[in-house]
């Protein structure tokens, strides 16, 4: 190629900033909107039936105010920061930013193959980061929320969204040399899922409750109240596999048989 505007293979510093801030509002808008309705929800105390921790009191709000600084700070700072090392690395691997999208078979494997990915690489991550030596110094910050809402899918502390989020996130679209708005529909999908993972509720309606090898909002939730187990994101297959869901296993065993709906903090 002559010249860096010819080639797929080249920078442009325009389709860079195009990147990065169709990256940011895509994110910002996804994470806004669920959220904003889940505050509805928490407010007018719609869906009752299917809130996990039905005796848990509501996030303090200067919790919550805490936590939309820090997720400011990551969306407008560290993420527009970090979002040119992952730009070349598309570049680097050649994935598509212009040209026709993918047709619809080629479309949906890839989303198939980005969450699986994405799964095995975020519970190895996850489960490392639960290591004392990481927990104590990065995601202790993350599980300072025991009972988890929507917003706490976004708080991270920043070495661990590095790692443990946006690595997994890109890994796939980087192994398989996608096209970047493959890339970004992943991005709005995985984001919702991490919201819902994350709300407190366990909604009939979503349809992420309905993947293979998902049980529910409730495994993430558990996480949380207990602190240990279900490293997974998407799926639970890592957990069968390595047992490291046994707790919860046992706990949903006891609950069902005890009709007990509610899922305490336990030390």
């Amino acid at each position: 190629m002559d010249s860096a505007t010819d080639g797929e293979d080249e920078w442009s510093w325009r389709e860079l900033v195009w990147f990065v801030v169709v990256t940011i509002a895509l994110h910002g808008a996804v994470v806004v909107l669920l959220n904003a309705g889940l505050a509805l929800v928490e407010r007018y105390g719609w869906f009752s039936e299917a809130k996990i921790q039905k005796k848990a009191a509501r996030i303090p709000q200067p919790d919550v105010w805490r936590c939309m600084r820090h997720i400011a700070f990551i969306h407008l700072v560290w993420q527009p920061a970090g979002l040119p090392l992952f730009y070349a690395a598309m570049k680097w691997r050649g994935m598509a930013f212009t040209g026709p999208s993918p047709g619809w078979l080629r479309f949906c494997l890839e989303l198939i193959a980005f969450s699986l990915v994405e799964d095995t690489c975020f519970y190895w991550i996850h489960r490392l980061f639960h290591t004392p030596f990481l927990y104590k110094r990065f995601h202790k910050f993350h599980h300072q929320f025991y009972q988890p809402y929507g917003l706490a899918a976004e708080y991270f502390h920043p070495v661990e969204f590095s790692f443990a989020n946006a690595v997994p996130l890109f890994l796939g679209p980087l192994l398989l040399k996608s096209h970047v708005k493959t890339f970004w529909v992943w991005l709005c999908l995985r984001l919702a899922e991490g919201v819902d993972g994350h709300c407190g509720y366990d909604f009939w309606f979503v349809p992420f409750r309905y993947f293979p090898f998902r049980p529910g909002a409730g495994v993430h939730d558990f996480h949380h109240s207990h602190n240990t187990g279900n490293y997974g994101s998407l799926y639970n297959i890592w957990d069968r596999i390595c047992g490291t869901d046994s707790s919860y296993v046992s706990y949903k065993q006891h609950q069902d048989t005890a009709g007990d709906g509610n899922t305490n903090k336990c030390s």
